[in-house]
């Protein structure tokens, strides 16, 4: 009797971990990034933390014959204010101050396209560079990679946010390129570095 009850309870259990794989499997070909926010987890809301990205199996190149007219920055299409971009940067050398100017003038001049650049300092024992007063400034209490992700949630009026490196400097004609994509596929994420993780094979760009 003993040994019959507990062919049955591995039985279920072998059902249970099918079942999960195969979930786990599903998840991971129709989803192509599922990412983790352990801030968010509550009693109430236990998988609040997690968002998934569903793959899009079919995108249009921004090169596009009729994506011209829309990506030419000085063209007369606009967006609403909802559908423009919050640029997220980080900073925590002072050495780079300089980048930091040049990209505050040029994202903040961008008004056609940006609405709002925020500007995370992670250096907790300098000071950061002066910062314009439509940027915002947010001084992290600790030096986390993680915080352009965490501390940004409660300042983007904008359905779009683009976190972009501090030697980097894109042209509104390439964020409006970007930020079409993205309309046109709201439930994934828009890149210009293709990467990837693949099984036996590691990081690769």
């Amino acid at each position: 009797m003993h040994h019959a009850l507990m062919r049955k309870r591995k039985q279920r259990e072998a059902i249970v971990l099918i079942t999960v794989s195969a979930a786990a499997l599903r998840l991971c070909l129709t989803h192509q990034t599922i990412t983790v926010n352990v801030a968010s987890f509550s009693l109430q809301d236990p998988i609040g933390g997690i968002t998934l990205f569903p793959r899009v199996f079919s995108r249009e190149s921004c090169s596009a014959h009729q994506d011209c007219e829309s990506v030419n920055p000085l063209s007369e299409t606009t967006f609403r204010k909802e559908d423009k971009i919050t640029v997220v940067l980080m900073g925590y050398k002072p050495a780079r101050s300089h980048n930091y100017l040049q990209l505050f003038k040029a994202y903040t001049s961008m008004r056609n396209t940006v609405e709002r650049v925020v500007f995370i300092w992670n250096n907790l024992e300098i000071d950061p560079p002066p910062v314009p007063p439509d940027v915002r400034l947010i001084r992290a209490s600790r030096n986390d990679m993680m915080n352009r992700y965490t501390l940004t949630k409660d300042y983007p009026h904008t359905n779009s946010i683009l976190t972009v490196d501090d030697d980097v400097l894109l042209s509104e004609g390439l964020l409006r390129c970007m930020l079409i994509q993205l309309l046109a596929h709201n439930s994934s994420i828009v890149g210009l570095d293709a990467r990837s993780v693949e099984p036996g094979t590691g990081y690769s760009t």
